[in-house]
């Protein structure tokens, strides 16, 4: 949908195709953050503020909420409070909006850390959060009505070729093609992903919930 969004608005006639109902997978099993905090400085930084000012665009056009809330690195141990205090230093100049706090200021931006042995944060404001179960199940209906995207749900795509595909039984004729697939690796090019012996992973993440108090994430971290 990305680049559906930005195709359209480019004035294409665009097209989705969907296998399922509804999107599904990885789209809405996340936790929904926009997450430039987290990408080396330099061209990767740059890209994911990029595509953070393409989502609040996006946002504000489909009128759907998120939250503005930033993030807070915790540095529970001395070498974690040193390269926090470091990195705080030197980031400003490549492109982040971040700042080291002190322990009290920590606690008063986060009421939800555990304060034992907490010598301090990295704070970034550029983190967001969104639904995203919310945002995938309405951003169909917004590129729908606001730039003629036509959506074909229950329609798997079954084969590409230059110019063109197949799906649903009809032949759709396209002089750009995106795919993306997801984990399906049976559907399009089996052969393809057979040959370079793909194996499926799982990722399992625990972290600690959003503070109900103050709305700000606590993540626990070492910042190397």
């Amino acid at each position: 949908m990305a680049h559906a969004y930005l195709a359209a608005k480019s004035g294409c006639q665009v097209v989705v195709f969907e296998r399922n109902p509804v999107a599904m997978g990885a789209s809405v099993r996340n936790f929904g953050r926009i997450w430039p905090m987290g990408q080396p400085a330099g061209k990767l930084h740059e890209t994911a503020l990029r595509s953070r000012q393409i989502w609040l665009e996006v946002l504000y056009e489909a009128e759907l909420p998120y939250v503005s809330m930033g993030s807070l690195h915790a540095a529970y141990r001395d070498d974690e409070a040193a390269v926090g205090q470091e990195f705080s230093e030197k980031a400003p100049s490549l492109g982040y909006d971040c700042e080291w706090l002190t322990l009290s200021e920590t606690l008063e931006r986060c009421s939800a850390l555990r304060p034992e042995n907490l010598l301090g944060a990295l704070w970034s404001s550029t983190e967001l959060t969104i639904d995203p179960r919310q945002v995938i199940a309405s951003l169909p209906k917004f590129l729908a009505s606001s730039y003629r995207v036509q959506f074909r749900f229950n329609t798997a795509v079954t084969r590409v070729e230059s110019g063109a595909l197949n799906a649903g039984g009809e032949q759709w004729e396209a002089n750009s093609i995106i795919i993306a697939s997801g984990d399906d690796f049976q559907t399009l090019f089996p052969e393809y992903f057979e040959r370079i012996a793909v194996t499926r992973c799982k990722l399992q993440i625990c972290e600690r919930c959003p503070s109900q108090e103050d709305g700000h994430w606590a993540h626990r971290s070492l910042l190397d």
